[in-house]
């Protein structure tokens, strides 16, 4: 996964969620201060879970949130 595009530079706590173990990401996630949210969407259930984890987590105004779905996926 090329996470440069991301633009995650800035961001010293990130949370990296439902990713399956094949997939590997370069990054180290944490629960604490959280001011990232990267989501694994596999199905659409998986749409609502980002959305409650987004809405009860305590983000920072400048923040983001990241859903990332299988390449070829509808």
């Amino acid at each position: 996964m090329e996470l440069s595009k991301l633009k995650l530079e800035k961001f010293k706590h990130i949370k990296v969620v439902n990713f399956p173990t094949d997939i590997k990401i370069e990054l180290d996630s944490t629960d604490n201060e959280v001011e990232v949210i990267i989501y694994y969407i596999d199905k659409i259930e998986d749409v609502k879970a980002f959305v409650e984890l987004s809405n009860s987590s305590n983000l920072p105004k400048e923040n983001r949130t990241i859903m990332v779905y299988k390449k070829g996926r509808k």
